[in-house]
């Protein structure tokens, strides 16, 4: 009987093995893609539609806590696909964002969670923190439209009170200026333990990292291509990623 007990427990921890094994197969693939958000919708995207909506123009933050004022309600669009720490890849994207919009927009490579300690910034990812507040006090931006490029802290989810962004960052740098109610080009490249961002239309506008030196800010199952904002008004379009060369 207890042998027969101990081939049928041996038997469910094979299954359960395989079971696992076949969740970790179906990992979606990192893949090249274009796509202008105007419609409709892509498959290698996750939008999330209650904050966004696909417009002749691109993708349109329509709904916000906050209205046409930064806040703290920051969903971000996020690739299917979370496996982009496999491979090389060039990710842009364009961002408008009115003049009468002040909002903090962010584009980035990571898991992209919500800090409860920042205001909900997307963490555990290196990103742009592009901004247009021009009615806001803002260290280090006297001018208030400052491009960031920036590593940031996986999320603590015991945070719960907002803290500087010093001390959430583990690096962070500006790069540039937004011009308001222009079309810009961000872009991220990784080039093997090397990720860049920068402004392709500005000299000189980019900061890289190194993988190596932060070793715990993701891994191979939660490395997603992402953006979003935190106002309405801003409008995200042509998405592109491609392999390097």
């Amino acid at each position: 009987m207890w042998m027969r007990l101990g081939v049928a427990a041996l038997g469910i921890v094979l299954l359960a093995g395989i079971a696992v094994y076949s969740l970790r197969q179906v990992l979606a693939p990192a893949v090249d893609f274009s796509d202008a958000l105007r419609g409709p919708a892509s498959p290698n995207l996750s939008i999330p539609f209650e904050a966004y909506a696909l417009t002749p123009d691109g993708l349109l933050r329509t709904t916000s806590s906050s209205g046409r004022e930064n806040g703290s309600d920051r969903p971000m669009v996020r690739t299917v696909s979370g496996a982009y720490l496999s491979r090389d890849f060039v990710f842009e994207v364009d961002v408008t964002i009115p003049g009468d919009t002040q909002d903090l927009a962010f584009i980035g490579f990571g898991r992209g969670e919500p800090n409860p300690g920042l205001d909900n910034e997307p963490g555990a990812a290196f990103l742009f923190r592009i901004h247009n507040l021009p009615d806001r006090h803002v260290v280090d931006a006297p001018d208030l439209h400052v491009v960031h490029a920036a590593a940031a802290r996986p999320p603590d989810r015991l945070l719960r009170t907002t803290v500087a962004p010093a001390d959430v960052l583990l690096h962070i740098e500006a790069i540039g200026e937004y011009i308001p109610d222009t079309k810009t080009t961000f872009r991220i490249e990784r080039a093997a333990n090397i990720v860049t961002l920068s402004l392709p239309g500005t000299p000189g506008a980019q900061s890289a990292f190194d993988l190596r030196d932060y070793p715990k800010l993701f891994d191979e199952r939660s490395s997603f291509l992402f953006f979003g904002s935190s106002a309405e008004g801003t409008i995200f379009s042509n998405v592109r990623v491609r392999s390097r060369g």
